[in-house]
Parts: C-alpha cells; structure tokens; sequence
C-alpha cells in the first residue's frame, strides 16, 4: 500500500521531533495542528492513527501542568543514563519519593523525545565462536532451560564475546568471560584477554570457587560446546571441587539465554554506541559497565532492584549473612592482569 502524502509528512514530523511510537494524543495533537495548513484534516488523522473526536478531545482538554522539578529528574535520568527506558526512570524516581506511575513517565519522556534509542543499535557485525566439533568430553545438558533457582550460586552460566577497539581489526579485539549466577543475574567474576584460552574460559571459575561462601548445596555450571569447556583441564576442575558441568545442545544458543541477553546488555553501554581508541579506554569502559549491571541496573524480576542489592536483601531475610558480604571481584582495584 502506497503511503499517502500526509502520512509521509506525518511520519518525517515524528523523525525531526525524535518521536518513536506509541504517541499520545497530546502530542498527536499537536503534530496534526502543525501539518494542518497543508493537507486534509482526515488523511492527518488516519495517519496519526486518531479518532477525530479524541483529536478534538486533545486540543481543547486543559491538562495538568507537570512539576518542573519532576521533569528536571528525568532529564537528568535520561542525560546521566541513557540506556534506562521510562519504567526504569520511574522506579528510580519512586524510590526518591516521587508518587508517580509509569505512564506519565513515559508521556513526559515521548513530549521531549528523551525515550531511550540504544537498543536499536544494529551491532558492530562481527561474531565470535569458539566451537570446534567433538574436540573434548561433552556434559550433559543439565539445566534444560531452568534458568531459576531460588539460592545464589547454583546455577552458574558463563561465556565468551568479542569487544573491538579502534579500528575494529582483528588486532584490535579483546575477549570478555564471564560467570552469571541465575538467582540474580549478578555477573559475579570475569577476566579479559588478547586470546581465547582454556586459562581465559577457567579464570572467571576458579575465582568465583575460591572466593565463593560455603555452599550447603552443589554448583552446576553451565557452558556451550566451546573447546575450551571441553577441555580436559576444565573438565578436571570441576570434578575436583564436586561442581557439575553442563553444555548447551549444539547450535542451540538458546539454551544459554541468560548470559547471550548479558553480553548484549555489555554490548549496549559499550561497543554498539562508542568507539574506543585503545585498550586502555575500552576495558574501563568494560568494567565501569559491569559495575553498573551489578549494582545500579534496576530489574522488574528481581522486584525492581539491582543484582547485588537483592541479593543482600535475600541473604538478610534468609539469615544467610555470608552472602550479605560476598561480593565479586568487579573493581578496577582489584583485577588481576589480562591472560593469555
């Protein structure tokens, strides 16, 4: 179907106002009223996707002016954060008292075109993949797509990706692994290096098993079929500490959801919107991004906390205090050096 002429000047309103649907009929409104002169009264409507009665509804309702100070915090939340749609503004704005809900956030967000546009992002066009075929000894698949548990650190997944730098060659590449424990997608350990090694894959899982409470059940950990899970020295690693291994079935990304979601969460805050001029700039950018996954992204399943604060709230609750202070080795402070 042929776009009719003021659907095409409708639409390149909407651009050159940053506007991306849903529209409210407010601002609907107001953009019918600029075009008005031009073209039809009806072929604006049915572009706008508006009944004329709440077109008219629109222009004449007199509506309640918004405090200039709650508008200033969302500026400021969309300046400072640009990667948090409106419910997560109204979560932060709730716990700073504001008696606020969703949709007038999210109005308010439309009207000055401060919704967040990050995640629309294409990619840099470059993947990563370690898998090999049959190189090693495959585990079971023991999760199934279970990816909730309800105590921290017993399922844990972990993952390898690719960050570039500069001119995004191969020479300009480093990889992050990570583990993510389930209970509360907190990334709990992760190590950069220049290469993918066997020491790059078990790293993040050896930290974690030396730092990690006393556990009054078993870990399970869980991989895809790269070659470095299926190596023997990773292998024996879990057996000596009692920790079950488990793998994805073949091509099947899906079966480690939680940790590909993570990596595109990273991805996010860094690579697919900057560009870095050297190592240096990219791995703080890194680790300042995980910290801010850890301790500041607010998640609706986790009843609208961060990662690390549900966890210390649960281990508060469960009279499980080892948890309380358990905390991973994210800091720039305390990273060992990247390895080969």
């Amino acid at each position: 179907m042929v776009a009719s002429p003021a659907q095409i000047a409708f639409t390149a309103a909407c651009t050159a106002h940053h506007l991306t649907p849903p529209l409210t009929n407010r601002v609907k409104a107001q953009l019918i009223d600029q075009l008005r002169a031009d073209y039809p009264l009806q072929d604006l409507l049915a572009a706008a996707q508006i009944a004329s009665s709440s077109y008219y509804d629109a222009r004449h309702r007199q509506y309640r002016q918004d405090d200039p100070a709650f508008v200033d915090e969302i500026a400021f939340y969309h300046k400072h954060y640009p990667d948090m749609g409106y419910r997560r503004v109204t979560t932060e704005l709730q716990r700073l008292g504001w008696d606020i809900n969703h949709k007038r956030v999210l109005r308010i967000m439309q009207e000055h075109a401060w919704q967040c546009t990050l995640y629309q992002h294409p990619g840099r066009g470059y993947r990563f993949d370690s898998f090999e075929g049959h190189t090693g000894q495959i585990a079971p698949n023991r999760l199934h797509r279970r990816f909730k548990t309800d105590r921290p650190l017993q399922k844990i997944v972990t993952d390898i990706s690719e960050f570039r730098w500069g001119h995004e060659s191969i020479e300009e590449r480093t990889f992050l692994a990570i583990c993510l424990d389930l209970f509360n997608m907190e990334i709990v350990t992760w190590q950069l290096a220049p290469v993918v090694t066997v020491t790059l894959a078990l790293s993040p899982v050896q930290e974690l098993i030396t730092y990690r409470p006393a556990l009054p059940y078993r870990m399970t950990v869980h991989s895809d079929r790269g070659y470095q899970y299926q190596h023997a020295r990773f292998v024996t690693y879990l057996k000596r500490h009692h920790v079950f291994q488990s793998m994805s079935r073949q091509g099947n990304c899906l079966d480690n959801a939680p940790v590909e979601s993570c990596f595109a969460q990273l991805k996010v805050l860094t690579v697919n919107n900057h560009r870095y001029p050297d190592y240096a700039t990219l791995k703080a950018a890194l680790q300042h991004s995980i910290d801010y996954y850890n301790f500041r992204a607010s998640k609706q399943a986790l009843g609208k906390l961060a990662a690390v604060e549900y966890r210390q709230r649960w281990a508060i609750d469960h009279d499980f205090l080892q948890f309380a202070g358990f905390t991973p080795l994210t800091n720039a402070a305390n990273r060992k050096s990247p390895v080969v």
